[in-house]
């Protein structure tokens, strides 16, 4: 019997809209999250994406963060250092992980565990720092 994949929500900051890396364009992110997505894959994970935009108010912000928290069951969520590591999106990263803590669900009632990747290509990494059980192909 298959291991059922490990569900994980990559939240990153919409491309363009304060970014640390000027080279991170929305299709060097695009490019490179297709290439994480292949290595999660041979790691049996799924990941699913969700991209926060700062010039939203931080009430439809939240909502929509909230939403997708709540859209199905997730063993991990990792949020990209273009949230975290801007010290303007302070807040938002707060909020963020405080949503996920109080409203993401795992499927078979584990702790969810949270990742924090560098760049769009640390994604595989982070993961799998925090899920050390996963043995990669």
């Amino acid at each position: 019997m298959s291991t059922p994949r490990k569900q994980i929500l990559a939240i990153g900051l919409n491309a363009g809209v304060g970014q640390q890396h000027a080279e991170l364009t929305q299709e060097r992110i695009m490019e490179t999250m297709k290439e994480e997505l292949k290595k999660l894959d041979q790691a049996n994970f799924e990941l699913s994406h969700h991209s926060v935009d700062p010039t939203l108010p931080l009430e439809t912000l939240i909502s929509e963060a909230k939403k997708q928290f709540q859209s199905k069951p997730w063993d991990g969520i990792t949020i990209g250092n273009g949230v975290r590591g801007n010290p303007d999106f302070t807040n938002i990263f707060e909020k963020l992980v405080n949503l996920a803590i109080q409203h993401a669900k795992t499927a078979d009632g584990v702790p969810l565990r949270m990742a924090f990747p560098l760049l769009p290509s640390d994604v595989t990494a982070a993961v799998l720092r925090v899920f050390p059980e996963t043995k990669t192909a």
